[in-house]
């Protein structure tokens, strides 16, 4: 479902296919992990993703929170236009960076 990387302050999520509501599980208990095991930031490598749904979205924003809450910040990278709109149709943008 995904590949990560760590260094001693930031996390690299890659996940792949749709982020909707049968993978959210899974993705939610690997960034607790990361948070548990030290990473303050966040990325998400979204070149794999191809749809986000609304429980997608509720995973990135319960990410959002719990790096903000130690301090971190949380980074989107290489969205499709599809999925790039979508976060920042939801206002996403203002909170993250979305690239």
């Amino acid at each position: 479902m995904s590949e990560n990387a760590n260094d001693t302050m930031t996390a690299t999520l890659k996940p792949s296919g749709n982020l909707i509501a049968a993978a959210s599980r899974d993705l939610r208990n690997q960034i607790q992990e990361m948070v548990t095991n030290g990473a303050k930031n966040i990325v998400f490598d979204f070149s794999d993703v191809t749809l986000v749904d609304s429980s997608g979205i509720g995973v990135l924003v319960g990410a959002l929170n719990l790096v903000k809450k130690n301090g971190g910040s949380l980074q989107i990278c290489n969205a499709s236009p599809e999925v790039s709109r979508l976060l920042k149709l939801m206002h996403l943008d203002k909170h993250m960076s979305v690239e």
